[in-house]
């Protein structure tokens, strides 16, 4: 079967083909205009049909990569057949072309090969397999954004098999994706890119180590040796393409995605002093306070007492002796301390040894609570007001050195009293940030909280929470997209991924009550539209059951109430109706009592039908207008009395009057008939032995006959014989109107 496919022409019921991107042998490649949705996507159409294997396998990916959301990565939306031509719906990378690894240098290819690698990462970290990774499918879009087509899927539909030198020998095997295949392939774009070869030859040259012996790694025959970190391929590859030097370098576009379930932990740096130590411990601070006692009373000890220069006494002589002195440096005395002056000293240094002491010790206090991370400039301005008392008092300068280290002590207190109000602040920042998702001015924020009140396990809690935000932000994005996209089930599965990494994270808790609350929706409204469904093909067992589930999923709403309801009435309304139909069919047989128990029946489930009470009504007049018919068409003797006789003429006229069914009309006229012989005479003929008196009740004696005839109304007689030594005999005759009878015997044989 053969591709015979031009622009314009519409394909299935949703697609227009509006240009060809592709052709290969048996597959083309379209731009299409999805009616749909009004969006152009990719369609990949094959000319031969798929098996039923391929056909699974391709649905099964496509489920499975439903959740797999990144820039990098083209999603794919489902497939389809036309024609018997197979095809497969994705994502339209505009103006795309495939990545040509044998280019340009590896420094140039680094963006690409960055952003390959972070969706690789990405998807395995989902536990989710490229499985034909090659440039073909790498395509690169008019803003250099690389774009990972044909995810998960097996070759069928792709364009050839010229890239098979990329497939791991699992794959080229037929077995199933696995991130080792997806590392095989990289090392084959590594070498590519390395070499301009994606097979390694004697004559090319060498890769730099690690690099080569990673690449070996990644090229094993063998699954289970393949490295399978891929941040350290990431981190081998930009070493050596970018160099030491721009290895440290932010990525420009780095889309990731925490893999663990354990919060993520960023390392804390000792915080340097402005001198570039690190922070002093009480130790080392009581022995910098004796370094510093000893060194100032050593250089008390080294002050001169007076700098006033004594003029040496004058030289006396006498007039008889000449005495000459040579020339000498006139020698400085230098008065001892008054014991006011020694004792004023003393004080002073007294004075500086205490505030030394409170200069440590406020130190220590704000050292210990992170003072760096937050008061940095306060602590470096009593630093340097130390700095200059120091030099005050080697100046000998000791009231200005005393009120310097005052102002540092000022300083340093005026710090300390902030510490509650600035932490706060820092409280409200980390809060804001949080809810912004802002995660790294939150962790800095809570980092400084901590600092400041390192007991506390609420501010370690938020600490935590801060270094989770951004794995809880991709969680909840990702449940918020499948929510849009209508995959209810996916969406609560990855807001409870984020309660798992963090139970009490208030936009998870909302999205997975509200996730649940419409997949609850979803159920609800299939539950009851099963339950209308089954109510009007008469399935009431099941419609029930839908509507009963329906009310367990939203016990507040009345609908399947209603539901329950409609079954009920539908139910008695079946058996009203069947009831109703029993009835006609009793009505046309003329059979007024079965009519009657069936019109009850009905009126026993719904006591407000008029129909029914009418119904009943008739038929218990029908029934009694046949019971009275019946009575005297059967007992037509009756009619021998005047009252019964006027009593049938009556009937008959009033059944006439009711247009009787036929059977009614059968008896009527059987009636009439009676009553037209009624009073007609029958000729009755007696016969006897001549032995036997013979009497007719009503008529009279006859005696001793040997035969006889008498003319009788119709009626019931009696008609009795005696003989004397004998048993009497009795006959009752019933005479009907118009119709003959035997003669009758009558004789007494039976001895008493």
């Amino acid at each position: 079967m053969t591709l015979q496919l031009v622009e314009g022409q519409e394909f299935g019921a949703d697609f227009l083909l509006v240009s060809r991107l592709s052709r290969g042998e048996g597959t083309e490649g379209w731009i299409a205009l999805d009616r749909s949705s009004g969006e152009r996507i990719l369609l990949k159409i094959r000319a031969d049909r798929l098996s039923p294997a391929t056909q699974a396998t391709i649905d099964q990916t496509i489920a499975a990569t439903r959740g797999l959301i990144h820039p990098n990565i083209a999603r794919i939306f489902g497939r389809g057949e036309h024609e018997g031509h197979p095809y497969l719906v994705t994502q339209l990378v505009r103006n795309a072309r495939p990545f040509d690894v044998t280019e340009g240098t590896p420094r140039s290819h680094w963006p690409v090969v960055e952003q390959l690698l972070a969706a690789i990462e990405f998807a395995h970290s989902l536990g989710l397999a490229h499985g034909h990774l090659h440039p073909h499918n790498i395509l690169i879009d008019d803003q250099d954004q690389v774009m990972l087509t044909d995810f998960g899927l097996p070759p069928t539909l792709g364009e050839d098999n010229a890239n098979s030198i990329y497939l791991s020998d699992q794959i080229r095997a037929g077995d199933a994706a696995d991130p080792s295949d997806d590392i095989y392939s990289l090392g084959r774009i590594i070498t590519a890119l390395m070499t301009r070869s994606p097979l390694s030859s004697s004559g090319a040259a060498p890769m730099p180590e690690p690099l080569g012996t990673l690449v070996q790694q990644m090229l094993s025959d063998r699954a289970y040796d393949r490295p399978v970190d891929i941040s350290a391929i990431t981190a081998t590859l930009r070493d050596t393409i970018l160099g030491e030097s721009d290895a440290s370098l932010t990525p420009a576009n780095h889309f990731t995605r925490s893999t663990a379930t354990q919060p993520r932990t960023v390392p804390v740096t000792p915080v340097e002093t402005p001198g570039g130590g690190r922070s002093v411990s009480t130790p080392t601070a009581l022995a910098g306070l004796a370094g510093l006692i000893v060194t100032a009373l050593v250089v008390f000890s080294l002050l001169p007492n007076d700098t006033t220069e004594v003029e040496p006494p004058p030289v006396t002589t006498t007039a008889s002796t000449s005495v000459e002195t040579p020339d000498a440096t006139p020698t400085i005395i230098t008065p001892a301390l008054t014991p006011l002056e020694q004792a004023r000293q003393e004080q002073l240094e007294q004075r500086g040894k205490d505030l030394a002491k409170e200069i440590l010790r406020l130190q220590v206090t704000l050292e210990d609570i992170g003072v760096h991370r937050w008061g940095g400039d306060k602590y470096a301005e009593s630093e340097a007001l130390t700095e200059q008392a120091d030099e005050a008092y080697r100046s000998g300068e000791f009231e200005a050195g005393l009120a310097l280290y005052e102002a540092a002590i000022t300083v340093l207190e005026t710090t300390i009293a902030s510490v509650d109000s600035r932490k706060q602040s820092y409280i409200e920042t980390g809060e804001a940030a949080v809810a912004d998702g802002d995660h790294e001015t939150a962790i800095a924020a809570y980092q400084i909280v901590t600092a400041m009140e390192p007991t506390n396990a609420e501010h370690r809690d938020r600490l935590e929470l801060a270094m989770q935000l951004e794995s809880l932000r991709d969680l909840l994005e990702k449940a918020t997209f499948l929510e849009q996209e209508g995959q209810l089930d996916e969406a609560k599965q990855a807001a409870t991924d984020a309660l798992a990494l963090r139970s009490d994270w208030q936009p998870a808790i909302a999205a997975q009550a509200r996730i649940t609350a419409a997949i609850d929706q979803r159920r609800f409204s299939d539950a009851m539209s099963a339950g209308f469904a089954a109510l009007s093909s008469q399935q009431y067992d099941e419609a029930r059951q839908s509507f009963e589930q329906a009310r367990q999923i939203q016990p507040s709403s009345d609908a399947p109430d209603d539901g329950l309801q409609q079954v009920d009435l539908a139910i008695t309304q079946g058996e009203i109706d069947q009831l109703t139909g029993k009835a006609r069919i009793a009505e046309t047989d003329e059979n007024w009592a079965d009519a009657i128990a069936h019109y009850q029946d009905i009126q026993a489930l719904d006591a407000t039908l008029v129909l029914a009470r009418e119904g009943e009504q008739q038929a218990a007049q029908n029934l009694a207008l046949n019971q009275s018919v019946d009575r005297l068409v059967n007992r037509p003797t009756l009619l021998a009395n005047d009252e019964e006789l006027q009593n049938a003429r009556r009937l008959v006229a009033t059944a006439v009057s009711d247009n009787p069914g036929p059977i009614l009309s059968n008896k009527i006229d059987r009636l009439s008939q009676f009553i037209a012989l009624a009073r007609i005479p029958v000729e009755v003929r007696l016969r006897s032995d001549n032995r036997t008196d013979v009497t007719i009740y009503r008529y009279g004696e006859l005696g001793r006959i040997q035969e006889t005839s008498v003319t009788l109304t119709p009626g019931q007689y009696t008609i009795v014989g005696k003989r004397p030594g004998y048993k009497n005999v009795q006959y009752e005759l019933t005479l009907i109107g118009g119709r003959e009878i035997e003669p009758i015997y009558i004789s007494c044989t039976e001895r008493i």
